[in-house]
């Protein structure tokens, strides 16, 4: 059984970090999608639709190779972001992220919730820890594995876009997948 090199996995973490989850994070942060429990106009907006081509496009640009990374749209629901990594071990995995909470009040002067801050390492901002930052930190734990030749189950990541809305396109999703 192969054992991951932990100064490898530090030193891989750190850069995809500086270099790609920061910036991408920032970026979606930015975005002010909410679920359509609190945007009735989302679709209109837009907003949905673009955090989930900032995701769909990082996936593609971090997902270990031959892994499937598709942006499924199902008429009338929020959109998913369906990642789909070969395993290269025995078993299967899904692992779920889904979209960033609404907006809410009591915000320090300094921050908000659609302007990323960096504080003492610390990323503030909506999306950065509340299940925004899903796709990102799931994906690359899988592709740490990957690189390092450490033996993983299919990785199936399934990101929805109205968790914070109770979920209701999520049983469509599932009989569709």
């Amino acid at each position: 059984t192969a054992l991951i090199d932990y100064s490898q996995a530090r030193e891989q973490v750190a850069t995809v970090w500086a270099d790609s989850i920061l910036p991408a994070l920032k970026a979606f942060i930015r975005i002010p999608a909410l679920s359509p429990a609190f945007d009735e106009r989302w679709a209109g907006n837009g907003h949905i639709d673009e955090a989930v081509a900032l995701a769909e496009d990082w996936c593609r640009d971090q997902a270990p190779p031959g892994s499937r990374v598709e942006v499924i749209r199902l008429a009338g629901r929020t959109p998913l972001l369906w990642v789909d990594v070969p395993g290269t071990g025995a078993g299967e995995s899904v692992i779920k992220g889904s979209d960033k909470q609404p907006e809410a009040d009591g915000w320090d002067a300094d921050k908000g919730p659609w302007n990323p801050v960096v504080v003492d390492e610390r990323l503030y901002g909506r999306g950065s820890a509340d299940d925004g930052y899903a796709p990102f930190a799931s994906l690359q734990a899988v592709r740490l594995l990957h690189d390092q030749g450490i033996p993983h189950p299919r990785c199936m990541l399934l990101v929805e876009c109205a968790e914070e809305s109770g979920s209701p396109d999520l049983p469509a999703y599932m009989e569709h997948l």
